[in-house]
């Protein structure tokens, strides 16, 4: 005679220690293997987590470089890449600050970088540029850490002279710059991230002024005509809208060949920093 309190037994079913029972579907699905993730997905799935935790407000933790290290490790990274990228990222930490702002945004960068793992340490790196931004590019040190180097142009009237009319066909275009900085972040015992950075904020503001100037003066000399025509206007309508209408395209299209003018100008002389600073690491760096 079957017993009505004992649970039923047999092949799909496994007793619990509380007198139920689990159904052996239940116990393969716990321990069904983990789902592997493809490598590609790997930095996709990181990025996510550390946003999701982000917008659950926990607090940041600083994770020290040995911990990295580890997780590396367990996550199939090898540590000498990420040695490499723990330093390109000390290397960030000390980019200058710009000024920001819609129109300053789109006239161009406000800041160019280069950064390449060279061999040597940074004493020795860093000393190289102290040597040769002096003489190549009319540069002055302003402030020496062990880490860092911080040049600006030279003021002096003959620097000037030279930016201005240039000697074998050298624009000596650092000269523009508001500051040049190069800093040397140690990888291992024999490698280094060199970063050097050039400020152009100094001369992106300049040509923001420009533009203004230029679009100042020619809204004030629409409005100096408008006052004569408005009299105009009162004799011959259709002349004077005609006239009106001519000197406001004129202005606008004044006020936007500026801008074009101004924005081609500074990414010009972005675009020349950034050759400079590659050739910069080519000649410290080779």
């Amino acid at each position: 005679m079957v017993d009505p309190a004992r649970p039923p037994d047999g092949p799909g079913v496994v007793p619990r220690p509380d007198g139920g029972v689990t159904p052996m579907g239940a116990l393969a699905g716990d321990l069904a293997p983990a789902v592997g993730i493809p490598r590609a997905a790997l930095e996709r799935v990181l990025a996510r987590a550390a946003d999701l935790q982000a917008a659950q407000g926990d607090p940041a933790e600083v994770i020290d470089e040995a911990q990295l290290l580890e997780i590396a490790r367990e996550v199939g990274l090898d540590p000498v890449h990420m040695r490499q990228a723990m330093a390109e990222e000390r290397a960030r930490r000390h980019q200058t600050p710009i000024s920001r702002g819609p129109m300053l945004e789109a006239l161009g960068p406000g800041l160019v970088t280069v950064q390449r793992t060279v061999a040597g340490t940074p004493l020795e790196r860093l000393d190289r540029l102290d040597d040769l931004l002096p003489r190549a590019d009319l540069l002055h040190r302003v402030r020496r850490l062990p880490d860092r180097v911080i040049w600006e142009p030279r003021g002096d009237p003959w620097s000037r002279l030279l930016r201005s009319v240039g000697v074998g066909g050298r624009r000596y275009d650092l000269m523009r710059t508001d500051a040049v900085t190069a800093t040397a972040t140690r990888v291992d015992a024999g490698r280094i991230v060199l970063r050097l950075e050039a400020t152009l904020d100094g001369a992106r503001r300049s040509e923001r002024a420009t533009v203004v100037a230029v679009a100042i003066f020619l809204l004030l000399l629409l409005a100096m005509v408008g006052i004569p025509v408005t009299v105009l206007s009162l004799v011959v309508p259709s002349v004077a809208a005609m006239t009106v209408a001519l000197l406001t395209i004129l202005a606008v299209g004044g006020i936007a060949l500026s801008w074009r003018a101004a924005s081609r100008s500074h990414r010009a002389l972005a675009s020349r920093v950034t050759q400079r600073l590659e050739g910069l690491l080519d000649e410290v760096g080779g």
